[in-house]
C-alpha cells in the first residue's frame, strides 16, 4: 500500500487500526527515507503489537526472551552428553556386528572367493573345450 506522509502521525496511528498499512508505515519510517522518529518508529510497534492476537503476541515475546547463561551451559552440556552416548552406542553396534559376523555363514546368494574362482575355472575350461 501507498504510505503517504500524512500517516506519518501520532494522531493517524494511534486511530488506524489496519496492520498492513501500519507495517507499510513502520517500513517507511525504518527505511529512513522521511527522516529518523525512533519514538514514532516505538509508538508504530507498539499498536501494531496492541492489534495481534493473543497467540502471535506471545510468539513474539518468547522470541525476545533472552536466555540465561545457566540456561546456555545446560544445553551445551545436554548436547555433549547425548553426542558420547551416541559414540558409545555406536561403537556398541560396530562391536556386536562384528562379533555376529564371524559366527554367521555367509548370506544366501554370496559366494567365498574359492567357490566363484573355482567357479571361473570351470567357465574358462568350459569356454576353451567348445
Amino acid at each position: 500500500k501507498n504510505i503517504d506522509v500524512d500517516m506519518l502521525d501520532y494522531n493517524y496511528i494511534e486511530n488506524c487500526n489496519d496492520i498492513k498499512k501500519l507495517k507499510g508505515i513502520l517500513i517507511v519510517l525504518e527505511s529512513g527515507k522521511e527522516g529518523y522518529y525512533p519514538h514514532l518508529i516505538k509508538t508504530v510497534q507498539d499498536k501494531i503489537f496492541s492489534l495481534l492476537s493473543d497467540k502471535e503476541k506471545n510468539k513474539i515475546l518468547r522470541l525476545k526472551q533472552q536466555i540465561s547463561p545457566n540456561e546456555i551451559i545446560e544445553a551445551e552440556n545436554d548436547l555433549t552428553n547425548w553426542g558420547n552416548k551416541m559414540t558409545d552406542n555406536e561403537i556398541l553396534i560396530t562391536s556386536s556386528k562384528e562379533k555376529l559376523n564371524k559366527h554367521l555363514p555367509p548370506v544366501r546368494g554370496s559366494k567365498s572367493n574359492d567357490i566363484v574362482n573355482n567357479k571361473d575355472i570351470n567357465l574358462n575350461t568350459a569356454i576353451v573345450e567348445s
